[in-house]
């Protein structure tokens, strides 16, 4: 009788349950996560700070900046590859000007975890951020991405060659300076290509959604797996390891002290995430960093704040006048604008249009992790990078090779790129 009742549960499960190819958009990837994932773990991924208004301000600014499309252009070949840093011994080649942005605690949604994720990324030769809060340590996820999928992690051959797709290590400035310093060694000899400053989280934001669910210490035998030692932030006690593991970090960090060190104890090129205000972006480009994402934290840190792709041209513009971004039709210096999280392909383009440079997905693949198409993640990405990004929104729009510049441009924010 048990066996009847588990085949009849198993039945109504996959009834419920869509395949990807009934998955149209990004929307429909959240939806199918929501059905499949415990209330809280979803909440988690999908919830904003406070009242959620920043959340809801980064839909909405992507809503009020619409295309301006091209016709009369040669579209039968769509090529959205480009190089970064290209200027420095760190060029590196990516197959599209998207990234998958660093995002903590992966085995929540997956077993695998960062190892599924960076699969994905690298059969899209894309690159990947690898959150400081991830819970597969940095090494583990370097040999992943050494060569193509392989039965077990650990049966990976050591990263004796750099990952075929680029990693960038995520950090924040930590109050125990050779913490930090172990950490950017760390993802040196890993072979990762670029780090991720982190700036907007002296502490961490306040989502509602967490502490109505309970939702606080990490599962047993989960830990945030960079860090040498769990005491220090896995306190299950009180709070969450988010709340925790703040206690890490120095509140007293600043762009004049903090950024000129860190960028003169490694040679890898420094990306400051987190930033939205114009004076800020000068800041950090003036205190020596190689790009900017700009970025709200997902709507996850400060509420009310302005939605990342309508502060981006502001800091274009001011990085502009003041020499570190050149115009479209000339050879971008660095630092390099980056809006943060995008929906669909049209809202990928839509960035991409605003900055000449790149998206980033924020935090949708973890959704796509849980969906577990084929490959969980893997599949996610192939379909709506392929479908999405690479085919109807660009052709539509007048953009096949995306180094041709001055086409395809967002109305609003033609300036940025003329």
């Amino acid at each position: 009788m048990g066996d009847v009742k588990r085949q009849q549960a198993a039945a109504v499960e996959a009834s419920i349950h869509q395949p990807l190819e009934r998955l149209l958009s990004l929307d429909d990837v959240q939806a199918e996560a929501r059905k499949r994932l415990p209330k809280a773990l979803y909440e988690y991924v999908a919830s904003g700070s406070d009242d959620e208004q920043t959340l809801w301000e980064n839909r909405q600014g992507f809503k009020r900046h619409l295309l301006c499309p091209r016709v009369g252009v040669d579209v039968s070949k769509v090529d959205m590859s480009l190089t970064l840093f290209e200027d420095t011994d760190h060029a590196q080649h990516a197959s599209l000007p998207i990234m998958i942005s660093p995002a903590g605690v992966h085995c929540l949604m997956h077993p695998d975890g960062e190892i599924a994720t960076v699969r994905a990324a690298q059969r899209e030769q894309v690159i990947m951020g690898v959150s400081q809060h991830a819970t597969t340590c940095m090494e583990d996820v370097a040999r992943a991405a050494v060569t193509l999928p392989t039965p077990s992690p650990a049966s990976s051959p050591p990263p004796s060659a750099p990952p075929s797709t680029p990693l960038w290590y995520q950090l924040y400035i930590l109050r125990d300076r050779s913490l930090t310093l172990s950490l950017v060694r760390r993802a040196e000899s890993s072979g990762y290509q670029a780090l991720i400053l982190t700036v907007d989280s002296p502490v961490f934001g306040f989502r509602e959604a967490d502490w109505r669910n309970g939702f606080a210490g990490l599962p047993e035998g989960m830990i945030l797996a960079n860090y040498p030692t769990k005491h220090a932030y896995d306190d299950r006690m009180k709070g969450g390891w988010d709340q925790n593991s703040e206690a890490l970090l120095d509140r007293s960090s600043s762009f004049e002290r903090d950024l000129p060190w860190l960028c003169s104890v490694t040679s890898l090129p420094v990306v400051v995430k987190g930033i939205v205000a114009p004076e800020d972006a000068v800041a950090a480009a003036e205190a020596g960093c190689h790009g900017i994402i700009v970025s709200n934290h997902g709507g996850r840190q400060l509420d009310s704040c302005i939605s990342s792709i309508e502060a981006l041209p502001g800091i274009a513009e001011a990085l502009r006048q003041k020499g570190f971004l050149l115009d479209a039709d000339r050879r971008a210096q660095r630092p390099r604008a980056r809006p943060a999280g995008s929906q669909r392909g049209e809202r990928g383009r839509r960035g991409i249009a605003a900055s000449h440079c790149r998206t980033s997905t924020g935090g949708i693949e973890s959704f796509g992790a849980r969906a577990e198409w084929g490959d969980g993640v893997d599949g996610f990405l192939t379909e709506w990078l392929w479908t999405s990004m690479r085919w109807i929104p660009l052709r539509l729009g007048g953009i096949g090779i995306l180094t041709e510049r001055g086409r395809g441009k967002a109305r609003s924010m033609a300036c940025l790129l003329e």
